[in-house]
């Protein structure tokens, strides 16, 4: 579960500072 929130934390702040 942390893994998953971890990625997703990582796409997220990719998406909002590519």
């Amino acid at each position: 579960m942390l893994c998953s929130v971890f990625l997703f934390g990582e796409i997220f702040i990719r998406i909002i500072r590519p």
